[in-house]
């Protein structure tokens, strides 16, 4: 397997110095395999195949990185932060979410950026950070700690918490969603009880943490996380419609004459408008698109978007992800379409979250 999605795979590829050794290798062999561009050592006494790591995305050599820390350390650390995320299963390593929230480390193809693993330690503890291995010193509680594929990672809370602190807020959203997601939908029903209840504590942890880095987006993530967002596009469509003042509701059904329904990404409250985001794999991806080809798809999409204008009385609008790159592109969508746009953000969440989406970064 060549580009592992979990950390079993990702270990299958790991070379260890006794198995070169055994191929009767000695120090100058693999100094001169590594010169050669036929290994790649990732940690003291572990290895991979350079053709096998430059065929992978950075989320599964980041896998590889992880498994080989692991394998080195004489103690087992507790994965945090990207670590973590990237463990969870989390679009940390997206090009595109990088790119358009402000991190060009991965634009830039930085070699060594997946090989660095972030750990928690306690404050006391004799680790040291170094080249590929990023310590964050504090003593973790044990609620903050969970057990994941045999390794010890930071909670799923605590995650999004070091996220806040090190991540774009673009970023640290996309995973809450995906998050909350994963706790609180059932075909398409929220536990609200249960995400209100993660609200809370989210909360209680910043107010309890008030100059800690990181704790304005801590609150603003548990004030506007929703787990009805299906994909990063509609997440930062939604981060971009709140900073320009629209406020949203999120998969609203609507009964077709068919008796069947249809959800609607996003309507406009009190706009008598909907929002439909589409990326370009819904018409390019051959598993998306089930048999039917990019002209058949768009025709689909046309009577579908005329039959729910006609069926609920509501205009609407489409958009790609150019369009969310920025605050501003997006504001020249919907000025496009001839929709008011208060151009500030929403107020509906509190002055203080206004406040933060106003300061982001591609705010107007």
């Amino acid at each position: 397997m060549s580009n592992p999605t979990d950390i079993h795979a990702a270990a299958d590829l790991l070379i260890s110095i006794r198995d070169l050794r055994r191929e009767g290798l000695d120090y100058r062999d693999i100094s001169a395999r590594i010169k050669g561009r036929q290994l790649l050592r990732l940690r003291q006494g572990w290895y991979v195949a350079h053709e096998v790591w430059e065929g992978m995305p950075a989320s599964s050599q980041q896998l590889l990185a992880i498994a080989a820390a692991r394998a080195e350390a004489q103690a087992v650390p507790v994965f945090s932060h990207v670590s973590a995320a990237t463990l969870l299963g989390l679009p940390v390593w997206s090009d595109w979410l990088r790119r358009i929230n402000g991190r060009n480390d991965a634009q830039r193809g930085d070699p060594v950026l997946p090989r660095i693993v972030d750990i928690t330690t306690r404050k006391n503890a004799t680790t040291s950070s170094s080249r590929l291995l990023r310590r964050h010193c504090t003593d973790l509680p044990a609620s903050e700690i969970d057990a994941l594929d045999g390794l010890r990672i930071t909670s799923r809370d605590r995650t999004l918490i070091d996220l806040a602190r090190t991540e774009p807020f673009g970023i640290l959203l996309v995973c809450a969603d995906i998050l909350l997601q994963r706790d609180f939908l059932v075909r398409r029903t929220v536990d609200a009880e249960g995400l209100e209840a993660w609200r809370q504590a989210m909360l209680h942890y910043a107010e309890r943490h008030p100059g800690a880095p990181g704790m304005p987006a801590v609150r603003t993530v548990s004030r506007i996380a929703d787990p009805r967002s299906e994909s990063p596009l509609e997440t930062m469509s939604r981060l971009r419609l709140l900073q320009l003042g629209i406020d949203v509701d999120l998969q609203t059904r609507i009964l077709l004459p068919d008796s069947s329904s249809a959800y609607l990404d996003f309507v406009f409250l009190g706009r008598g408008i909907f929002g439909e985001a589409d990326g370009k794999a819904k018409y390019t991806d051959k598993d998306l698109a089930k048999g039917l080809t990019a002209e058949e798809i768009v025709y689909l999409e046309k009577r579908r978007h005329e039959l729910i204008s006609g069926v609920s009385g509501m205009r609407g609008v489409r958009w790609g992800a150019p369009e969310v790159e920025t605050a501003a592109h997006f504001l020249k969508r919907m000025v496009a379409f001839g929709i008011d746009v208060p151009g500030r953000p929403t107020t509906s969440y509190g002055p203080d979250t206004a406040r933060f989406l106003g300061g982001l970064y591609g705010a107007l």
